[in-house]
């Protein structure tokens, strides 16, 4: 999906093919995030802590649980919405992105008090973080558009 993108972006003479692309790309994307993680979690942190859980990782997998997957859904709402109605909610589309920059904002914390989190932090995407500047953007602009 993202190289379809790609190559529409390339030649963006026809937006409405730009935008549809775009629309498939950006749910998948958060999805992918979200099984991503979800793996990486099953895989390297739930099972070296079966025998009890502190609240640092209970807060890590409420977070994984919910934070991505509600902001893929977001992203798919925001997504069909526009297919709809040929307009974007812009405040959606903030609120997407703020929930995405959240999960890795709580994720980096939770790893500074736990060493299991810790021993995966180079396995996530620190770029991710600087969604929630771009957020507050979209954010700002959205309630100034209204």
């Amino acid at each position: 999906m993202l190289f379809m993108l790609s190559r529409k972006l390339k030649n963006p003479q026809n937006i409405s093919s730009i935008l549809k692309w775009a629309g498939f790309a950006a749910p998948l994307y958060v999805f992918g995030f979200w099984v991503r993680h979800a793996l990486l979690w099953v895989y390297g942190i739930w099972p070296l802590e079966t025998q009890h859980w502190s609240l640092f990782e209970t807060v890590g997998f409420v977070n994984l649980l919910l934070t991505l997957l509600v902001a893929a859904f977001v992203c798919t709402g925001v997504c069909l919405a526009f297919r709809q109605k040929k307009k974007l909610n812009i405040w959606l589309v903030g609120i997407a992105i703020t929930l995405i920059g959240v999960y890795f904002v709580i994720y980096d914390l939770v790893s500074v008090w736990d060493p299991i989190y810790r021993a995966y932090l180079p396995l996530t995407d620190f770029w991710m973080i600087t969604l929630l500047v771009l957020s507050v953007a979209v954010l700002v602009d959205s309630r100034s558009s209204v």
